[in-house]
């Protein structure tokens, strides 16, 4: 199956699991779509790392959180805002006029923790949400660290705090050939399951592992254990079974020790 029809049925399998097509939305389900697919299509994360939501009533149009900190969001809304109209009396008190347009509040922002946009139409969505995402990655990359750790979910960050207390801990380069170690077993396991298990989810989960191997060196350990978690805990059901995984955040841990 290539990855184009595999990407499809992600979004497919991403829309019937969280209500987008059967639900009324304030967005159009193409534009749902176009927002999902930048994360489909994103070198950086895959669509799990990310919680949506698409509100049914009200201004906000669309919610984005980063599952591994809720500190980082994305949110589509409209908004009225105030121009002065232009009065040919000098002397004439300034009228205001009231407009609609479309503003998108970011964390993390170009330069600041958060920026709100003023966008002129929905096309330029897709272009904030790519830079949106470099960023997030970005953040994570830096040396310092100085993305905030403690904003990951409480659920999360109560698993992890268990077993690792330094929060700017990153993986040696031992550990990290353990891991890839580890993570090529794993590799091995899943090949032995291919008579088991559908083309597609063989697929996934190549490119989970994959995935999870390369951001050894790019996160501190915290962040690449909530975000490893998550993307093993939204493969299918029978899957996770057949490799032993549970739906815990210990229990990834447990894997890599």
């Amino acid at each position: 199956m290539t990855l184009l029809k595999i990407w499809l049925l992600d979004i497919f399998e991403y829309n019937k699991k969280n209500d987008f097509g059967g639900s009324l939305t304030n967005l159009k389900k193409s534009k749902i779509n176009e927002i999902l697919n930048e994360f489909n299509e994103s070198k950086y994360f895959t669509i799990d790392d990310f919680i949506f939501e698409f509100p049914s009533s009200g201004r906000v149009l669309c919610k984005i959180k980063f599952v591994a900190h809720d500190d980082c969001h994305f949110i589509l809304e409209e908004k009225s805002y105030q121009v002065k109209q232009k009065s040919s009396f000098v002397l004439t008190d300034a009228n205001y006029i009231d407009k609609e347009a479309l503003f998108i509040t970011v964390s993390p922002g170009d330069y600041k923790k958060e920026d709100c946009l003023k966008i002129n139409d929905f096309h330029s969505v897709s272009f904030n949400i790519r830079n949106w995402i470099q960023r997030i990655d970005t953040e994570l990359k830096e040396i310092n660290n100085n993305f905030n750790i403690d904003n990951i979910s409480e659920l999360i960050k109560t698993e992890l705090d268990k077993n690792i207390i330094d929060e700017n801990e990153r993986f040696t380069l031992e550990e990290i050939e353990n891991m890839i170690i580890k993570l090529d077993r794993l590799e091995e396991k899943v090949i032995k399951l291919e008579n088991e298990i559908s083309k597609e989810d063989s697929e996934k989960i190549h490119l989970v592992i994959e995935d999870s191997k390369n951001n050894l060196t790019k996160y501190p350990k915290k962040s690449w254990y909530a975000t490893t978690w998550n993307k093993f805990k939204n493969l299918d059901s029978n899957l996770k079974l057949l490799i032993g995984f549970k739906d815990s955040l210990t229990n990834i841990i447990d894997w890599f020790k």
